[in-house]
């Protein structure tokens, strides 16, 4: 079965393809056109505008239709999801017990004391094993409070190897994607299922559609790094290369090595 996004996609297909042919018998129109026609030719043209004006109208109007309809499903899709947390980056084990797994985080590691196994509704891996890296663990809390309280204390987690993210819908996934990528990671969030961004002039932004961030990144062009050091991610450690000290007329150059010392950040 065809989803929304098939459908909005062949619609605007359609749209580009009547849109070429009537510029095309437009072109053939005014090129064919004499003295003599010159009457028939103008009610001709006028009956056409008003088919065009009309059909594109109708277009125009099926591909809100669909937006607003994906717009619907997509946030259904995401109040399913409100008490819903991935952890990810623990590692995976044959017998592993997974509430307690997640119990045994959110004591030691959140330091939530009151957690326990009837605190979760659900919790299973996501996806097939995968031998490059532990899936993550869908957590579905029993309520909002309790999600709350870990979605707070997450920072916790920052000297571990565990992250704690929100479980996105697709759409809202490839937005928080594309936002990252233009804006920057550290510019980006998301809190209750929706995505934000710090735009340059400090102001916050709740992204809903490909549209708006479309013309966000019109507004606002993506800075081009200027240093390697600029273009890494932020956690990346750019070493600094030693520079080779220029000769002094007070002291001669020697062929002896001389060490270098690393930088051992």
């Amino acid at each position: 079965m065809a989803t929304a996004q098939d459908i909005l996609n062949k619609q605007i297909g359609i749209e580009k393809v009547l849109g070429s042919w009537m510029e095309d018998y437009e072109r053939r129109l005014k090129a064919s056109s004499t003295p003599e026609k010159t009457k028939d030719l103008d009610s001709l043209t006028k009956d056409f505008e008003a088919f065009k004006k009309s059909v594109m109208d109708i277009l125009r109007l099926l591909q809100d239709q669909v937006v607003g309809l994906m717009q619907q499903v997509d946030e259904l899709d995401s109040q399913s999801r409100r008490k819903v947390l991935l952890f990810s980056g623990i590692s995976e084990d044959p017998n592993e017990h997974l509430p307690g797994v997640i119990s045994n985080i959110a004591v030691a590691k959140l330091g939530i004391a009151d957690f326990q196994e009837s605190s979760m509704q659900q919790c299973i891996r996501l996806g097939a094993p995968n031998s490059k890296r532990p899936r993550p663990i869908l957590v579905r809390l029993a309520s909002m409070s309790t999600k709350a309280t870990i979605w707070s204390k997450k920072k916790c987690l920052k000297t571990s190897s565990v992250v704690v993210s929100e479980f996105l819908t697709r759409t809202r996934q490839e937005l928080y994607s594309r936002s990252r990528k233009h804006f920057g990671i550290r510019a980006c969030w998301t809190a209750n299922g929706a995505v934000y961004v710090k735009l340059p002039d400090d102001s916050r932004v709740k992204i809903v559609s490909a549209a708006q961030l479309d013309e966000l990144c019109r507004k606002h062009p993506a800075a081009a790094p200027t240093t390697t050091a600029a273009a890494k991610a932020p956690g990346d450690k750019a070493l600094s290369k030693p520079s080779k000290p220029a000769p002094s007329a007070a002291a001669p150059v020697t062929r002896s090595k001389a060490t270098v010392s690393k930088d051992k950040r």
